[in-house]
């Protein structure tokens, strides 16, 4: 069965934490994916919004939060020094947007999403939340979220979208690493209680994304 993280214990080095995220390799082992970036000539202006989503019935206080926290994650990936900036998108259609996030209501004990797939394969499984690119060689082209609201609760949305915007940035991969449990927004366990980029996190994104 694949997993979405490597393992390891105690406070990585800077570049055993970065190589982790970006390219899942274990600490001083080799890549075991490659490296995915948004192309130069819009990572200025990487676009973002939340989308209809028919599978799922959303309070209004819920989208809410969905939007606060969506604000949120650009506020604190834009403030980093990273060069790469997020947008919210403005245009008419919002299904154009670089990003696109949906609010949804997995189905039956499979927990797949009808329309949620990666390329042209069958609906995806989506526990509680999950972000997939489309890619054209190291180029990220696209990229979709989905967060479940029978799971994500209200109070978990600024950490949990702020995790997975990121990762729509092509940091991608978690760490199971007690050290890093309610310290990173990339701990494969914890309560989704961070919701700014700060440390290794903001160290991460400045080094996937030199501003130069």
């Amino acid at each position: 069965k694949a997993v979405d993280f490597t393992n390891s214990n105690g406070r990585l080095s800077d570049q055993d934490f970065y190589r982790a995220v970006s390219c899942k390799a274990p600490p001083k082992a080799a890549c075991a994916q490659g490296l995915f970036r948004w192309p130069r000539e819009i990572r200025r202006g990487i676009s973002v919004s939340i989308v209809r989503t028919s599978s799922a019935k959303v309070s209004s206080a819920y989208a809410k939060s969905a939007n606060r926290a969506v604000q949120n994650a650009i506020n604190e990936i834009n403030a980093v020094g990273a060069g790469v900036k997020l947008i919210p998108y403005k245009g008419p259609v919002k299904a154009l947007a670089n990003i696109r996030i949906s609010l949804v209501q997995p189905k039956g004990t499979g927990r797949r999403v009808s329309g949620f797939t990666a390329g042209k394969g069958k609906p995806l499984k989506v526990q509680n939340a999950m972000s997939v690119s489309r890619t054209v060689g190291s180029s990220i082209i696209a990229s979709r979220v989905a967060i479940a609201v029978d799971r994500v609760t209200q109070d978990k949305l600024r950490s949990i979208m702020l995790e997975e915007l990121v990762q729509s940035l092509g940091l991608t991969w978690d760490i199971n690493n007690p050290y890093y449990q309610n310290r990173s927004i990339f701990g494969q366990v914890g309560d989704d209680s961070v919701t700014q980029l700060r440390g290794q996190d903001a160290m991460a994104l400045r080094r996937h994304y030199p501003n130069k």
